[in-house]
């Protein structure tokens, strides 16, 4: 199953932006995508337009030549456009172009108002982020092997990742590829106004209220995973107990080569789970690649 036809990087000529290469270069090897490297330049840089242009065009040379170097042969290429907002102009590139794929490096923490958050909160276009200070832990360039770690929480929303998942997971690839869906069992919180003299104690409560999630969460994750496996793609569940988030990032943090993958929500931004909450932690804590869609309304 063929998703994704292009692979768009968006450049600032930092190097916060260079240290997406290898990693883009790694994605679009295993997905056989061409990547097109974009700079947007403010109408006031229109008198360094060929500087600018000079410098994406000479990084997609570099990618090309270094990956015919390595027996995997990326078409890649340069484009510049003017637009006083980065996001937008990226974002309307994309469009025009059919762009089915943004590839880009944040930092570890999105601030308001950076590229990076307003792509995430408006574009209809999955986007695979890979965090700047992550880059020892997950250095795509040099590992063959990949585990897709699959949050899901029962909702049709967050099944909407499983296509693109299927679609990486039997991507080309010289390596193994790993799925593992995730459920999250979080422990009811503690009420004040828990009734006395009910048969069981508070903390027997939410025993069994746990227990009941995770026989339920068996039940769910297996009928996926069946179906999955069937694709012919090597998959296997995992249910957690504790804080959702939490119990996320540590999974993935034990987990190694691993990239995360997630459905965001059109109206809240980033997740089903309100943006400040479970997804933003996510975002922030993973020392993982993290793959987010949206899905069509």
């Amino acid at each position: 199953m063929e998703i994704y036809k292009n692979l768009l990087v968006p450049l600032d000529g930092s190097k916060l932006g260079e240290i997406s290469f290898p990693f883009a270069k790694e994605l679009a090897a295993k997905l056989n995508l061409p990547i097109t490297f974009l700079y947007v330049a403010p109408s006031g840089e229109r008198q360094f337009g060929q500087m600018h242009r000079a410098y994406v065009e000479w990084t997609a040379d570099t990618i090309t030549r270094q990956s015919e170097k390595e027996g995997r042969p990326i078409v890649a290429r340069g484009e510049v456009v003017v637009s006083e907002s980065a996001s937008e102009g990226i974002l309307d590139y994309a469009r025009k172009n059919k762009t089915d794929l943004i590839f880009m490096v944040t930092r570890r923490c999105l601030e308001p108002g950076s590229v990076s958050d307003s792509i995430l909160r408006t574009s209809q276009i999955p986007v695979f982020l890979v965090r700047a200070d992550s880059t020892s832990r997950v250095s795509a360039g040099k590992r063959s092997n990949l585990t897709i770690i699959v949050p899901l929480d029962g909702s049709v929303l967050a099944e909407s990742i499983l296509p693109h998942v299927e679609a990486i997971a039997k991507s080309r690839s010289s390596g193994t590829i790993d799925v593992i869906l995730v459920r999250v069992c979080e422990a009811p919180a503690v009420s004040s106004d828990y009734p006395e003299g009910m048969a069981v104690s508070w903390d027997e409560h939410v025993e069994q209220e746990v227990a009941k999630c995770q026989i339920g969460s068996k039940q769910y994750l297996s009928g996926i995973e069946r179906r999955l496996s069937q694709s012919g793609i090597k998959v296997k569940q995992q249910t957690l107990v504790g804080r959702v988030a939490d119990e996320i990032v540590d999974f993935a943090a034990k987990t190694p080569a691993s990239l995360i993958a997630m459905s965001t929500h059109g109206r809240s931004g980033v997740g089903r789970w309100v943006y400040g909450s479970v997804a933003e932690k996510v975002l922030t804590g993973a020392s993982s690649p993290i793959f987010l869609v949206r899905p069509k309304e």
